[in-house]
């Protein structure tokens, strides 16, 4: 696949991006050193050939083999084919105990073989609503079982894939893949920046920690459902879906944002800036593992140091939206699929960039967002320091 994303693999980044890239390694715990990822798939396209089985005539399958009846009856181990090795594949943020399996094509790129119950199981429930026992394995098995093939099941089921170029370690997440929306749904976009006392972002940036905890109130008092983007796959089941985001990545959006969200079990979506992490008003890499794992929080890409995009060239605005991309990869363990473009501003080369790597790119104030416009001009509503909560209230009836 040439996509954009493979031109960062060869692109000098600027000593001062090199820097940025050694400290938020020793932040995440990792070398201080930028991870090299290549996209293999994202979404149904596939490219890979049809995996060469070992037939098995004694163990035929039906017309349709359906995961929940099909994966609780997997149990032989077949031979793994030549040249096969163990490597690590990680589902919807979990890592498969595996084992898991590297195997040589044809066109001497690798494909990917995983235990199928383990695979099946590790897809985010929230996200496949109860349809994983329904989708189709046949066809997609190595001989008959246990192992999966993940580039065909990928391809088949819509999720996302990004590998590493060493090929120790492949990611798939749903939510980044190829999903449908049901279009004509109003679904208000809230954009926060900082929350608490801290001004130091701009004093209309940051909302205080009591009015946000009252616009909560409000909004669930009066039935809306707080939810993240790929919940819109889901939207006509949702009652007065709206979605809560915030900009930037400040700390306070742990220290006070995040027990608000735990106290009333809303979720949010965090746009942070991976050049900034760690900064002593900005989240760390622990803050967001922790925040990640609460289930409330949807962690997605700001840019890699907040530049206006439009002022850029080609070469740095994939810098800017593509290692981001890839860093939040590394920290989150999942495909980050929605870009918050700085201050707004972005052009027809951004949009071409971002077709290619996000499902979604979010701008700053305009008319509500329905379902069915243009899933990368998605507009928000700035709720500013200064707007008072019957202001607010008008806003959401």
């Amino acid at each position: 696949m040439d996509t954009v994303f493979q031109k960062i693999r060869i692109a000098l980044l600027p000593p001062l991006l090199l820097f940025a890239l050694f400290a938020i390694g020793a932040t995440a715990g990792r070398p201080g050193k930028a991870p090299d990822l290549v996209p293999v798939l994202r979404g149904a396209a596939s490219v890979a050939e049809p995996l060469a089985r070992t037939a098995d005539p004694t163990r035929a399958r039906p017309p349709h083999a359906g995961c929940g009846v099909l994966v609780s009856a997997l149990s032989t181990h077949p031979p793994l084919p030549k040249g096969a090795r163990e490597m690590q594949i990680v589902v919807d943020g979990a890592p498969l105990p595996g084992p898991c399996f590297s195997v040589p094509g044809q066109d001497s790129a690798a494909r990917h073989l995983a235990p199928a119950a383990q695979f099946v199981s590790a897809m985010d429930e929230r996200f496949w609503a109860g349809e994983k026992d329904s989708l189709d394995l046949t066809g997609l098995l190595w001989a008959a079982g246990p192992y999966l093939s993940v580039e065909e099941a990928s391809a088949a089921w819509g999720i996302a894939l990004y590998q590493d170029p060493s090929d120790e370690r492949l990611w798939c997440t749903s939510a980044a893949g190829d999903w449908s929306v049901p279009e004509g749904i109003e679904v208000p976009v809230l954009l926060y920046h900082g929350v608490g006392d801290d001004l130091r972002p701009g004093a209309e940036l940051v909302v205080r920690t009591e009015e946000l905890e009252a616009q909560l109130q409000l909004l669930l008092a009066r039935g809306y459902t707080p939810i993240w983007l790929e919940d819109l796959k889901h939207a006509d089941q949702i009652s007065k879906p709206l979605i809560l985001t915030f900009d930037d990545g400040y700390r306070d959006n742990y220290t006070e944002l995040f027990p608000l969200l735990q106290r009333y079990g809303v979720k949010a979506t965090l746009f942070v800036v991976p050049g900034y992490l760690g900064n002593d008003c900005n989240l760390s890499a622990a803050q967001i593992r922790e925040m990640l794992a609460s289930g409330l929080v949807s962690i997605q890409c700001h840019t890699w140091y907040h530049l206006d995009l439009d002022t850029l060239s080609h070469e740095e605005q994939v810098q800017q939206l593509c290692w981001s991309k890839v860093m939040l990869l590394e920290l989150t363990d999942r495909i980050p699929y929605a870009i918050a473009y700085p201050r707004g501003r972005q052009n027809e080369e951004t949009l071409s960039i971002c077709r290619e790597e996000y499902r979604f790119g979010l701008k700053m104030g305009g008319e509500r967002y329905v379902t069915g416009a243009d899933p990368l001009l998605i507009h928000r509503i700035s709720i500013p320091r200064s707007m008072t909560l019957d202001d607010f209230a008008a806003l959401f009836p």
